[in-house]
């Protein structure tokens, strides 16, 4: 169990945080773009305005955690847990949230550009001011949800 914001930055200097574990920390501004968190659990963190850029979160878990304004684009989240988090103005051009569990998160004005959404769980999301502007591909799940914009075809009535 990770205890503090030093011992993080300590173990991703070494890219050793394969598997490892925190609740509660406050790493507002971190840098861990780039390394592998997978199978990592983050509870109830505030990273907030943390560079997460091109990091691989297989099978992770940010759950409750605050991503408010944190850089995730080009992100791997396959698999990833994200449930009740604050991805409000979070950076998620072309990351993969490919069977990610987005229950109870908070989207607004998100921007997911060139995303992949396959099989998420959307239930109970905060959409509101959601652009799914090129977005590759998304599940059934995301048209379900009444705030989301979506990219339209010609020809084709736009969805609110």
């Amino acid at each position: 169990m990770i205890e503090s914001r030093e011992q993080l930055l300590e173990l991703a200097a070494k890219a050793e945080l394969f598997g490892e574990s925190a609740e509660g920390l406050d790493l507002t501004g971190v840098d861990l773009s780039g390394l592998d968190l997978s199978q990592c659990s983050f509870i109830s963190c505030s990273f907030m305005q943390a560079n997460l850029s091109e990091t691989l979160l297989s099978d992770a878990s940010l759950r409750g955690c605050d991503l408010t304004g944190a850089d995730l684009s080009r992100a791997e989240l396959p698999g990833c847990d994200l449930c009740g988090a604050k991805l409000g103005g979070a950076r998620l051009s072309g990351t993969s949230f490919n069977a990610a569990n987005l229950s109870g998160v908070d989207l607004r004005d998100a921007k997911l550009a060139e995303c992949e959404l396959i099989d998420v769980d959307l239930t109970g999301a905060n959409l509101a001011g959601l652009d799914l502007t090129g977005v590759r591909r998304a599940s059934r799940q995301v048209g379900e949800h009444k705030h989301a914009r979506r990219q339209t075809r010609p020809g084709r009535s736009q969805r609110s």
